[in-house]
């Protein structure tokens, strides 16, 4: 009896360590697949789920090893320089972000969800002399699930605000990345864009001294390319070159031509290219090559409507401006005034572009009847009578009304879709604008911080009928309204 029983006491000792391993192997395994259950990366989410990095102590300045930095849902700044510089760089990012997004809007709407591209971009300002390795110096250095943008403010660098341009292009670049834009379009595409969103908020002047910098000797390269081709060697990839200042010009074309009247094709030929890379990769079979051999790529929808834009392409570089107004406005005008002349003419523009012929003033027609002269007609013609703006907008966003796009007051392409721009630039919300009459013609009228009483017109320009002539008069009011 007292073998068999310590015999039992026994085996439950060696067993015991066994069943309590399993019973906690059981529930952890059971907690484990309820956390697995849920995806959401949102920071905003508060429902349970797995540990991971998003835990840790979030705040959007902080000191680390590397430097100060200073965070936000995209993307992260380091500066080993000073705080100022990791907060001005946050900021121009966020900004290009923002400007990228809004131009995305016309063929995606992924990049609205609010968990999209959480840490996918890291910003490095380098105060100090780079490394040997890290020669010739890249602005893209390191593109991954992360991509890695470098600034170098060294001793006998570029100081850091002179780099904006070099910036907003890399943000761009890693927003093409980070939606896999950049697999799915042509290279000349994904430059071209970028280097339209680096240059929509700066002035011509100070695009073009960039781009001088840009091109001086020792400047660092901006990248942008390197994760979509071989290796030519161990160490170098086989980057094909082509000419970024011409694919810049290509892009702008398509946006901005004639009052943005290719970007709806351009925007459709992006969707064509978009679906036709994701149906090759559902395709069974994809490589036919052989080994070591390389097929030609075929031209793409994009490529296509370049070819076929040929001509009015050429016409464009003679006459960029062709289809916009040429403002007449007076240098001694307050700042303020010049400001509501130009979003004033983009508001004559939009008039006359979505003018019907079917509204016209009733006039009274007074004939004189002469024996040598014959009938002469006295009465002036009848002018078309401009439509209330909040008509103009309804027939602007009619159903039936196909996607078109215009450039506002700061050359920032609008499209239809955008409604709450239209309304804004219409100023429909404060009934900012009225139509007059003045002289036999309309003029449009407005109040400038009741100080100012602006009215402008369109004329016919007889050396470009393209470019109508914005005329405008201010008047000085004697009392504040």
């Amino acid at each position: 009896m007292n073998r068999h029983y310590n015999l039992c006491r026994r085996l439950a000792a060696c067993c015991a360590p066994t069943v309590i391993a399993a019973c906690s192997l059981a529930l952890f395994s059971a907690e484990a697949s309820q956390g697995q259950s849920r995806v959401q990366r949102s920071t905003a989410d508060v429902r349970n789920r797995p540990t991971d990095e998003l835990d840790r102590p979030r705040s959007k300045e902080r000191r680390t090893h590397r430097g100060l930095e200073v965070r936000t849902n995209q993307f992260f700044v380091v500066a080993n320089t000073k705080v100022e510089d990791a907060r001005w760089a946050a900021e121009q990012m966020e900004t290009a972000w923002g400007d990228f997004g809004r131009l995305a809007d016309a063929w995606m709407k992924g990049h609205r969800h609010p968990d999209f591209g959480i840490g996918a971009v890291q910003v490095y300002i380098d105060g100090d002399a780079p490394k040997t390795r890290e020669l010739p110096l890249c602005t893209l250095n390191v593109v991954g699930i992360q991509t890695q943008i470098t600034l170098y403010v060294g001793d006998g660098r570029q100081r850091l605000e002179d780099q904006l341009y070099r910036l907003r292009k890399a943000v761009g670049q890693a927003f093409l990345h980070t939606t896999e834009l950049d697999q799915q379009l042509p290279p000349w595409v994904c430059d071209g864009l970028a280097s339209y969103v680096a240059a929509e908020r700066l002035s011509a002047g100070e695009v073009g001294a960039i781009k001088q910098q840009e091109i001086a000797a020792g400047a660092p390269r901006l990248g942008g390319q390197q994760w979509r081709f071989k290796r030519a060697e161990q160490d170098r990839l086989s980057v094909p070159l082509f000419d970024d200042e011409a694919a810049a010009q290509e892009v702008e074309f398509l946006l901005t031509a004639s009052d943005a009247a290719h970007a709806p094709a351009f925007f459709a030929a992006i969707n064509e290219s978009i679906a036709a890379a994701n149906k090759r990769r559902n395709q069974e079979n994809q490589v036919t090559a052989r080994r070591g051999e390389e097929q030609p790529a075929a031209l793409g929808p994009v490529d296509q409507l370049a070819i076929q834009l040929a001509k009015p392409f050429g016409q464009w570089q003679n006459a960029p401006f062709r289809g916009q107004p040429v403002l007449e406005i007076e240098k001694s005008t307050p700042a303020e005034v010049q400001r509501a002349e130009r979003e004033m003419a983009v508001v004559l523009k939009l008039a006359r572009r979505f003018a019907t012929t079917d509204q016209r003033t009733v006039q009274t027609r007074i004939t004189a009847f002469d024996e040598e002269k014959g009938m002469t007609v006295l009465s002036r013609k009848e002018n078309d009578r401009p439509a209330p703006l909040s008509e103009l907008y309804q027939r602007m966003v009619a159903p039936q009304r196909p996607l078109w796009g215009t450039l506002n007051a700061d050359d920032q392409l609008v499209l239809s879709s955008d409604r709450a721009a239209l309304q804004e630039m219409l100023g429909l919300e404060t009934s900012r604008y009225r139509w007059e009459a003045d002289n036999g013609r309309s003029v449009l009228t407005t109040i400038i911080d009741g100080a100012w009483m602006l009215q402008g017109w369109l004329e016919e320009n007889g050396e470009d009928p393209s470019r109508p002539l914005a005329k405008f008069t201010a008047t000085k009011l004697t009392t504040q309204r």
